[in-house]
Parts: C-alpha cells; sequence; structure tokens
C-alpha cells in the first residue's frame, strides 16, 4: 500500500514533469539563446524530473542517493529570489 508521502512524491513529480515538457516545447531543447538545456536551473529541473521517474521504478526503489538528491526540488524556489541566486551556488561549490 502506498503511503500518504510516496502519492505525493508521484503528484509532484508528474506536476514537475509537465512543467518541464512546457518549457521544453516553448524555449526549444538546445538550439537558440535561451533554449531549455542552456541554463543551469534548468538542467537542475530536469534531472530532479529524471531521478523523480527512476526513483518510482521498482528496480531502483531502494536506491538512497537518488532518494536525497529530490531534496533540491526547493532550490526550484530558488529561481524566483535574486538573492538566492547568490548563495545557492556558494552553498553547493557550484559556479
Amino acid at each position: 500500500m502506498n503511503t500518504v508521502g510516496e502519492n505525493a512524491e508521484i503528484i509532484f513529480t508528474l506536476i514537475y514533469c509537465f512543467e518541464c515538457v512546457v518549457k521544453l516545447i516553448a524555449l526549444g531543447i538546445i538550439e537558440g539563446r535561451g533554449c531549455y538545456f542552456r541554463l543551469g536551473w534548468n538542467v537542475i529541473d530536469f534531472s530532479v524530473v529524471v531521478i523523480g521517474f527512476v526513483n518510482m521504478t521498482p528496480q531502483f526503489t531502494n536506491l538512497q542517493p537518488l532518494r536525497a538528491f529530490r531534496m533540491l526540488r526547493p532550490l526550484r524556489i530558488a529561481k524566483q529570489m535574486p538573492a538566492m541566486q547568490v548563495l545557492v551556488p556558494t552553498i553547493t561549490g557550484c559556479l
């Protein structure tokens, strides 16, 4: 039986997947100046969605590192705050 947390995970993964598909269609994949994969935040979004789907498959449900990677979802909020956009790379060590 699914718990409430597992159901919420499925719902949010589907919502994020829908957002990625819409942005991929609107921005383009790799061609053009503002395309989807040229922006680092979109790459993080896409990788969180892919890992969410991998984590839902029966073969990979017990991979703890992948489950920890889902914690990047709250970083999506940082896209809306300019101060957070400076702080997040500093904390994670990315340039």
